[in-house]
This record gives structure tokens, sequence and C-alpha cells, in this order.
């Protein structure tokens, strides 16, 4: 039987944090949750922006600005995140967009979709409840991604597509990497990934539409029409991962036409993502780079 919202256990008492919120899987995502009973952050990079969507959410909602390319953003956030949660969900993200770095002086992809949840993760997960959950989207992109540390955030080698896949293979590596260190503290809480498959988010134009190019966006928008699923069912992987009775260390996706489209399955994750020493030095790479360290044996 294949799995819907529905089967969503009463998510009263429970408090969950969804980065991006305001639109795509992310607001679909908080707004389930919201439904199902739990309180419910919306991480924004624009208040209004999430305010708007809250007013479109029943249940109980806060939102809190987040800005993922800004260090001082994201400890802002920290500081204004009162309290312990029992799920975050890290959703927000960019992709296929021209050459630029976030405030933190990385590229703008890996540095937003990877780097800026890390460090979020890093300063949060402290106050994470027990038997609470990380969840982490990645995208089929992790196929294509390779993570060769020496030229990430090298402008002359940048390729929009590539560095999208790249940030996404990290994700996939995080969400494990993450899994391993909890066991490994003793931690009483689980990292999950999940894949939306082809859904139709504001992703896909944006990046055409940054450089102007109207031929691509057109042909952007047909095929989406054609092949990928809604938003709202793009979103029901990252509620599965976030609610379902799940081992840690899992990846949630469609299980329809090409892990496309359809309802939520467990998937195996691309071989790259279960290599242990890779996982290891990205957590390394990410922890210098961000000048910031986990402390998972706090929690």
């Amino acid at each position: 039987m294949s799995w819907t919202p529905d089967e969503i256990d009463d998510l009263s008492g429970q408090r969950c944090v969804v980065t991006g919120a305001n639109s795509g899987i992310g607001f679909h995502a908080a707004k389930v949750m919201a439904e199902q009973g739990a309180d419910v952050v919306l991480a924004c990079r624009s208040v209004e922006k999430g305010e708007d969507a809250a007013s479109d959410m029943d249940g109980d909602t806060e939102v809190v600005e987040l800005d993922l390319a800004s260090k001082e953003s994201i400890q802002g956030f920290s500081s204004e995140l009162s309290g312990g949660f029992d799920v975050i969900v890290n959703n927000a993200g960019v992709m296929n967009i021209p050459w630029k770095t976030t405030d933190f002086g990385f590229e703008y992809q890996f540095g937003v979709n990877f780097l800026g949840h890390f460090y979020l993760n890093s300063l949060v997960l402290d106050r994470l409840r027990t038997g609470g959950r990380v969840v982490t989207v990645t995208s089929l992109a992790m196929r294509g991604g390779e993570l060769d540390f020496d030229s990430l955030n090298r402008k002359e080698t940048y390729e929009p597509w590539q560095a999208y896949g790249d940030s996404k293979l990290a994700d996939m590596v995080y969400a494990l990497e993450l899994q391993r260190r909890l066991d490994e503290n003793d931690v009483d809480a689980s990292s999950h990934a999940a894949h939306p498959g082809m859904a139709s988010t504001d992703l896909f134009r944006r990046g055409p539409e940054m450089r102007g190019n109207r031929l691509k966006l057109a042909a952007m928008k047909i095929f989406i029409r054609l092949f990928a699923q809604s938003a709202e069912k793009g979103s029901w992987a990252t509620v599965h991962a976030a609610t379902a009775d799940l081992n840690g260390g899992s990846l949630s996706g469609p299980s329809g036409l090409f892990k496309s489209r359809g309802a939520p399955e467990i998937q195996s994750p691309v071989e790259d993502a279960e290599d242990t020493e890779l996982g290891r030095k990205l957590w390394d790479f990410a922890e210098q780079e961000m000048e910031c360290e986990f402390r998972l044996g706090d929690l």
C-alpha cells in the first residue's frame, strides 16, 4: 500500500523547524505538519513571504528570518529560536544559478544548500529533543555530483548544474555521516534524507530568469508541465522522512517512473554517499570552512 500524508499520526506537542518554508517543497511540508498539530517554525529569508505562507496554513506557526547565505543571519536565527524542537528540515536551496558567492565567500549553491545548513545545525542541534530527527532534502541530481574539495569554490571551473549536483551529493553524504556520529555518541536522535523526484517548484525558473534567457525559461516551463509532479506531492517524501516510523540513515523518495514521481518509499543512496571516508572528509571540510564545531556528545 502506498504511503500518503493521511497516515501521519497526530503531531500535537511536537515542534518542527522547516527552512525555506515560504514556497515549494518546504511550504507544503510545513503546511501538512502544522495541520497535523505540530508547532511549525517557518525559517525564511523573507519574513514577509513567510508570513504570507503562514496565513495559508491551519495550525500554530511562527516565522523567523533566516538567510543561509549569511553567517550573521544564521547566528541571529539561532539566538531567536527559543526552546527545543523535535524535527528540523534542512530544505531551503537554490538551483542552476549563475556564479555568485555567499556572504561568507563560498560558491552560492554549495554554500546555501549544504554549508549554510551544516552551520545552522551546528548551532541549534543542542536543542533537539530526545527522539528527534534531522531531515536533509537532497535531489536526484546527487547522481551526477562529485566532491572534489580542491575545486568546489573555483569560479573558473564553475558549471551551474554540476555545482547543484555537488551540493546535493554533499547533503546526502552529510545525512549519513550525521547518523554515524549520532550513533557513535549514543544520541537518541536520527538523521534522514529525502528527495522530491521531479517536482514543479520555483527552483526551475530562477536560473533562466537570472540569466535573462527567455527561450530556456519557456522550454523549462514546458518540460516541467509535461514531466513533473506537483510541489505538494513532491513534498510527500520530506514529510515521510520527518514523520514515518523509519530507521536512522534512511532516504525517502518517489516510487514511480525513474524515481521522479509518486508515493514515497525507502531508497538506496548513490554509492559515494555511503563512503565513510568521504563522510569524514566532508564533515572536517565543512567545520573548517564555516569555523564551527558540532558537539553531539552534549545532546
